[in-house]
């Protein structure tokens, strides 16, 4: 079990005891430690393995990526050599790129977490 896990799980025995001590409410204690149980038991760690598919995934997605979208064509700056035309500069499209990313990250989660 990780330490992140360790944490949650101990803030949430801390809560159920201190929602066990509270005076009553508009909701009974059972209710709110009956919801506060299951948040624990359905968090799911996320594994060292996890984050390396999820890894992957963004790369996958970022080397599949057609380079004519990857780039801010109305950024181009280009320069004459001799008779060859150069280009001098053009910033990447960073918002295709997050978007890519974004997707990866989506799938990844409806994969671990749905």
């Amino acid at each position: 079990m990780n330490t992140n896990s360790l944490a949650s799980k101990r803030t949430v025995n801390e809560t159920i005891e201190l929602v066990n001590n509270s005076p009553a409410s508009l909701f009974s204690k059972d209710d709110v430690v009956k919801l506060l149980t299951s948040l624990e038991t359905a968090a799911t760690p996320i594994t060292s393995e996890m984050i390396d598919r999820l890894m992957d995934l963004v790369e996958d997605n970022i080397r599949n990526v057609d380079s004519e979208d990857l780039v801010d064509k109305s950024t181009a700056e280009f320069s004459l050599d001799g008779n060859q035309i150069e280009l001098d500069s053009v910033e990447l499209d960073t918002s295709y790129i997050v978007d890519e990313v974004q997707g990866a990250i989506n799938h990844w989660y409806s994969i671990n977490f749905s």
